[in-house]
């Protein structure tokens, strides 16, 4: 088994056209940037056609820290993605946590004191953006990885989000980054998922 890492601006899922790129940008931001986005999107677009990491894959995890805006732009990166390569495409949720755990880190020392505030922080927000992105994924036919189930869970009706390992290693680094333990921790658990969902 072979993994690899593509990264890839978010906006420059959509059809690089200025109008989309002006879309993305608030108000007060100067038309130059929608130019020097546009710029970069092809460089990185360009750099994604030659890359052998797309046109060899057997699978391709479509992830991002998604938010609203970004969603809409699904449908054209899936689109860009199957006219490159013949992989299976699945699409990942946001994984996102209420607050920086570095921040609980130092106010609450007891492992099962921070993972049990965590989750009762959770934010409605990142449930409805995922929901939205689940049924995005359905419409396209798309496998859904809901990575937020193997971060925050419920047991005996007791709900923990796991920021502490069980030998108190540190699993982000900020509220939506593992540290390395959480990379080890947690990848393990998503790539059993993958290949469950690619059989």
């Amino acid at each position: 088994l072979e993994l690899a890492r593509f990264e890839f601006d978010d906006y420059c899922y959509g059809k690089l056209e200025l109008t989309l790129m002006a879309q993305l940008l608030p108000e007060w931001a100067p038309s130059h940037d929608a130019l020097w986005k546009q710029g970069k999107c092809m460089k990185q677009i360009h750099a994604l056609r030659r890359s052998p990491l797309v046109t060899d894959a057997d699978i391709i995890l479509l992830a991002n820290a998604w938010v609203r805006e970004t969603v809409s732009l699904i449908p054209d990166g899936v689109a860009l993605l199957k006219e490159l390569s013949d992989a299976k495409v699945m699409i990942a949720g946001l994984k996102k946590l209420p607050v920086d755990p570095s921040i609980l880190y130092w106010l609450l020392k007891n492992p099962a004191e921070l993972n049990a505030t965590m989750f009762s922080l959770q934010k409605r927000e990142t449930k409805d953006v995922n929901r939205i992105v689940q049924n995005l994924s359905q419409s396209l036919g798309m496998d859904y990885i809901d990575l937020m189930q193997f971060i925050c869970t419920t047991n005996n009706n007791k709900g923990a989000c796991k920021i502490i390992g069980d030998n108190d290693e540190i699993l982000f680094i900020d509220d939506n980054h593992w540290s390395l333990y959480g990379y080890t921790f947690f990848g393990g658990k998503i790539m059993h998922e993958i290949l469950k969902k690619s059989l």
